[in-house]
């Protein structure tokens, strides 16, 4: 460690101004290293200091002010190192920030190019961006222009693909051959609430629900398509809205909504000793399962057509889930 009280040498004999200038010269090439600058007696705009505390370990310079150090580089690891936030700039302009003060609600600690706010959750143009969150989280906001392009360049195959828990199985995928795209292990489902709004109950998977002329409600949110829906209690029922799929935990603030599988492929519940054959047409048996309707025309109550007759789970009740593709919509 090495540090000077300033830049100054006075008059004295020539072996103590020499020693003089060999602390001072030997300060300055040492960047004034020392675990605290307490020792540094006259500090300077823009000087160096190698702050060689354990805890902190960073190279510094003095800010324009000569008020503050502006950490630079970890000297264990040379790690680029910032305050709360660290901006890289272009011509004057902040291109890209590392900003570790965003609260939870705007995603928390984040690289975030153009924007300083969480994109995702703005209406402002001029926060257009894009965010990266410490967990992993991409959030983009583009003003009046397409916020997401793939160019796939040499042959038909994935656009995207999707796993589950670092399995290397795909569940799914978004893909394109010969000039057609495909969403593929898919199918279309929706938000939905129980009537009135009703607490969460158990609703087994693959359960035939039925559509109310209740719409669902989410604060001030405007909503003028999505309906509330309850369990089919009709054999036959012409309004059925689908399958109950799971209820939505990824939302903190409603936590009441549920999925409703409408249209593609999914399982069905059928009820105990009921016996389904491939290629038939179900509608609801009246008690949340689906039975064959009888015939093989499409009517307003046909809600799915047998692709399987593996079963996949079975329930306590003795009611079992098949594969179909939901026609409910």
């Amino acid at each position: 460690m090495a540090q000077a009280a300033d830049y100054e040498v006075g008059n004295g004999t020539g072996a103590a101004v020499r020693s003089a200038i060999n602390s001072r010269f030997n300060a300055l090439f040492t960047n004034h290293s020392g675990a605290s600058d307490t020792n540094i007696g006259t500090k300077y705009p823009y000087m160096f200091w190698a702050h060689s505390d354990n805890a902190v370990n960073q190279l510094k310079i003095r800010n324009p002010g000569n008020n503050d150090w502006i950490p630079l580089r970890n000297l264990a690891d040379g790690g680029v190192e910032g305050g709360n936030t660290l901006a890289f700039r272009s011509n004057g302009v902040a291109r890209m920030t590392i900003d570790s003060t965003l609260a939870n609600d705007q995603g928390g600690p984040s690289v975030l190019f153009k924007t300083t706010v969480n994109p995702f959750l703005t209406n402002n143009a001029n926060n257009e961006g894009l965010q990266i969150t410490q967990d992993g989280r991409i959030n983009i906001g583009m003003n009046q222009r397409s916020a997401i392009n793939i160019n796939r360049i040499g042959n038909d195959g994935n656009y995207i693909r999707f796993t589950r828990d670092g399995n290397a199985t795909e569940v799914g995928n978004i893909s394109v051959s010969s000039g057609t795209v495909s969403l593929v292990g898919a199918h279309l489902s929706r938000w939905s609430q129980l009537p009135g709004n009703a607490d969460r109950v158990e609703i087994l998977r693959g359960t035939v629900l039925s559509n109310l002329d209740e719409m669902c409600e989410w604060g001030v949110e405007f909503n003028d398509v999505l309906n509330r829906i309850k369990v089919s209690s009709d054999e036959g029922d012409v309004n059925v809205a689908g399958v109950f799929q799971s209820w939505d935990d990824d939302d903190q603030v409603y936590t009441k909504d549920f999925y409703c599988a409408m249209t593609g492929d999914f399982v069905i519940r059928v009820s105990q000793g009921v016996t389904v054959a491939r290629g038939d047409l179900l509608m609801s048996a009246g008690d949340g399962t689906a039975k064959p309707q009888g015939d093989d025309i499409v009517r307003s109550k046909t809600i799915a057509k047998v692709t399987s007759t593996v079963v996949s789970e079975t329930y306590a009740d003795g009611s079992y889930c098949v594969p179909c593709v939901l026609m409910a919509c």
